[in-house]
């Protein structure tokens, strides 16, 4: 899903990859095409997109994937309102200390429902990409909080083996290829330096918290832990443990359309996180006939069912 981790996954993984073809980018944009995309490949046993293998993470606890998630779609509602001279009053991602922890106390307040309205999105997002897994290749790279840094190295590492291996034959590399051997260790030590780097710049960059501020945050999330232990339950026993055809929509969160704009007036997170979730139908690379794609597609959960 969308968030910081992803962004700098994908940013190491393609310049893996162009060290993997000795900086030719000619020689690899004609060998692979490399599509970064939070969107959910359209319905279809596979002819309805262009994806030949798909790499999924998944970030642990799913509480903090929920969490980065909302904050990328919080950070696309700034990005636009800044582009547009809004004056909108929507949840905004600040870099200032005192601005960013009222932002993430607005995200994680009982009575805004975005933590529980963006587990369930999620949690359907999983359930869609396991159900294209009947059919594409899917590989899995799971990133824990607690050790984050070196479940991203191990994670890139195995995902360029992945991506430079065809479908059915062993990922291993074999030691009589020496050439091929000296390439991706080459390839694993760039992803050391560059997932340390690019995750100490990400933390450098973050906003600064005090003691008291990030003791509040954690105290509201674990106060709600129950909340979201029962949604996630909730999801499983509609869906029979993810494995009912179709999954949920995401734009129609306990019986009610997800809107686009909030009670308040300000710009709805849910509906942009779900509008980032959602099959992109107008992609090139992708064909909806679905009828659930197409009303995924155009934001309209009560059609979609």
């Amino acid at each position: 899903p969308p968030g910081k981790t992803a962004d700098v996954f994908f940013d190491v993984l393609k310049k893996s990859l162009l060290l993997y073809y000795d900086h030719d980018e000619g020689l690899m944009d004609s060998s692979i095409e490399l599509i970064k995309t939070s969107n959910v490949p359209p319905y279809g046993y596979g002819k309805t997109h262009g994806f030949t293998k798909i790499i999924r993470l998944v970030q642990h606890p799913i509480v903090g994937e929920v969490l980065q998630a909302l904050n990328a779609a919080a950070s696309k509602i700034n990005s636009s309102s800044i582009n547009s001279n809004s004056n909108s009053d929507a949840t905004m991602i600040e870099t200032d200390g005192h601005n960013y922890f009222a932002s993430q106390m607005d995200l994680i307040s009982k009575d805004r429902q975005f933590m529980t309205n963006g587990l369930r999105q999620i949690v359907r997002w999983h359930c869609r990409l396991s159900h294209v897994a009947a059919h594409t290749l899917l590989h899995n790279m799971h990133i824990h909080s607690s050790s984050m840094v070196d479940d991203m190295k191990s994670g890139l590492s195995l995902a360029v083996r992945v991506i430079r291996t065809e479908v059915g034959k062993n990922i291993a590399i074999h030691g009589r290829d020496f050439k091929l051997v000296d390439k991706i260790k080459r390839v694993d030590d760039l992803i050391q330096v560059e997932v340390s780097n690019q995750m100490k710049q990400a933390i450098d960059e973050m906003p600064k918290l005090s003691k008291e501020e990030k003791k509040q945050l954690e105290e509201i999330l674990d106060a709600n832990i129950a909340d979201y232990e029962a949604v996630l339950q909730d999801e499983l026993d509609t869906t029979d443990n993810l494995h009912k055809w179709p999954c949920l929509s995401f734009w129609l969160l306990e019986g009610k359309q997800v809107e686009e704009k909030d009670t308040d007036g300000s710009i709805n997170v849910s509906s942009v996180l779900a509008k980032e979730l959602s099959p992109n139908c107008g992609a090139t690379y992708n064909d909806c006939f679905v009828k659930r794609d197409k009303c995924e597609d155009e934001g309209n959960g009560k059609c979609a069912q």
